[in-house]
């Protein structure tokens, strides 16, 4: 069977008959359109199979994410948990930083 655009909407309208979340279709999704570069790279494909395979669109994430959040005081215990003193804390802290900002 060969790679194309239409065997790639085949394969993610069956991903969405099983039911799959949104994140996880488009992330198979994006892995084929990586491999499809790929393989137009290396001379495997053509150009304009790539393109097409490119064009399949991803499932739209509706909503929002839900969870249960951290109060601030319970954040704020998380990013002083790791230990100051050692190497992997203070890369553990810059990264629960870096977290921490991002939302």
């Amino acid at each position: 069977m060969a790679l194309n655009r239409i065997v790639v909407l085949r394969y993610s309208s069956h991903l969405e008959s099983r039911q799959l979340a949104p994140g996880t279709i488009n992330l198979r999704l994006g892995a084929v359109r990586r491999l499809a570069y790929e393989a137009a790279d290396c001379g495997l494909l053509s150009a304009d199979l790539a393109a097409g395979i490119r064009r399949v669109k991803g499932v739209k994430k509706l909503g929002m994410r839900l969870g249960n959040w951290l109060t601030p005081d319970q954040s704020c215990a998380l990013l002083q948990a790791p230990d100051r003193q050692r190497l992997k804390g203070k890369r553990d802290r810059a990264l629960l930083a870096l977290l921490s900002r991002v939302g």
